[in-house]
């Protein structure tokens, strides 16, 4: 079964978002492209708390679309911070996605029993700075 760190639910997360946000790869696949990569899908252990009675590829689009609207909010950051860094734009949302659900599971900044903040829910021994929780930083 894949756990929230595995891979293999982040590359299926990604391809979905990459489809759902129609983001281009331009030149941003330094990296690799998450169009060439096969994946199982999401398990059925991460889908079950997602409250859906499937799992795989079907599992892993539902998970992305549901984020999609509130991930629309940081598509053009996305994009901006992907082409910064020549990363995939679908691989930052994936994250993000997989993190926080695009910021819908966050208080005031934070997610995962406080330790983790932001979209992308980094761990940081020192507080963050006002209005960091949306940025690129």
């Amino acid at each position: 079964m894949l756990s929230k760190n595995d891979p293999m639910h982040l590359v299926l997360t990604l391809l979905g978002l990459t489809a759902l946000l129609g983001i281009s790869q331009g030149r941003t696949d330094c990296y690799g492209s998450v169009n060439r990569i096969d994946t199982t899908g999401a398990s059925c252990k991460t889908a079950k708390p997602e409250g859906l009675n499937y799992c795989g590829v079907p599992a892993s689009r539902k998970i992305a679309e549901r984020d999609l609207g509130s991930m629309n909010r940081y598509k053009v950051l996305i994009k901006k911070v992907g082409e910064a860094l020549c990363i995939e734009p679908a691989v930052i949302a994936g994250i993000i996605s997989r993190e926080s659900h695009a910021g819908k599971t966050l208080k005031n900044g934070w997610g995962d029993n406080g330790n983790g903040f932001g979209l992308m829910q980094v761990f940081s021994y020192a507080p963050p700075k006002p209005n960091e929780v949306m940025s690129c930083k």
